[in-house]
């Protein structure tokens, strides 16, 4: 995973650890100030789908409602996130042996 797409995907992790219930990807966008392709490749590494032959990591949900898309911490990433905050810090790797 390249620097850009992990210090997107540690930002929404972070707007998403904040907030209980789903966040639309617009909203985390705008809030990041990211376009909507840059967090989709974000998603391809840290989302629950396979694309192209390659599981994600399972840290972050992504659910269609209605016309949004929503987004929001899996028990994995909540997990993840808690144990980055426990260390000190989240510059650490997202790799499939953390999630």
């Amino acid at each position: 995973m390249n620097e850009e797409i992990m210090q997107i995907g540690v930002a929404v992790m972070q707007q998403l650890s904040a907030s209980r219930q789903p966040v639309s990807a617009a909203r985390i966008c705008k809030a990041l100030g990211v376009r909507m392709s840059s967090l989709q490749r974000c998603l391809a590494y840290l989302g629950e789908q396979r694309i192209a032959g390659q599981d994600g990591l399972g840290l972050i949900a992504a659910t269609q409602e209605e016309e949004r898309l929503m987004l929001s911490l899996t028990v994995v990433g909540q997990a993840q996130w808690q144990a980055w905050q426990q260390e000190g810090g989240t510059d650490q790797s997202v790799d499939e042996d953390d999630a």
